[in-house]
């Protein structure tokens, strides 16, 4: 199981919870088919369909933030659910909000050295645009 891997996450507090909490989420995320690879799945054929949008964004969010051997290998996201940008929650939707000028509706602990590799790893000039398009 892809789960089992979890363990292995260089975060204190994936998700914004403890490695065993995010272990769990992960279990149920496979076993509802969210880990299933993109690459397998029948997307609509026009590119501007807000699911082949939303899949691009991910494609270029996650890798950059990624330590998982099988996504590093294949060069992309192997997930439908994305879960290094997952992992990075909430400072990912921090970063986000500030990229775009806003205030983050987050108004709980963030994590300081996420937020900071966020910044390295994703700076407000990644092509994903200061407005996450």
């Amino acid at each position: 199981m892809l789960a089992d891997h979890e363990w292995l996450t260089p975060h204190d507090r994936p998700g914004g919870g403890s490695i065993a909490e995010w272990v769990e989420r992960v279990r149920w995320l496979e076993a509802n088919g969210w880990l299933r690879d993109p690459a397998e799945i029948a997307w609509p054929s026009d590119p501007e369909h807000p699911a082949n949008r939303a899949q691009a964004r991910d494609q270029l969010l996650c890798p950059p933030l990624c330590w998982r051997a099988r996504c590093r290998r294949a060069g992309r996201c192997r997930h439908l659910m994305p879960l290094a940008i997952r992992e990075f929650m909430p400072e990912f939707s921090v970063h986000i909000s500030k990229a775009g000028g806003e205030v983050s509706p987050w108004r709980g602990p963030v994590d300081q050295g996420k937020l900071a590799l966020l910044a390295e790893l994703l700076p407000f000039d990644h092509p994903c645009g200061a407005d996450g398009e």
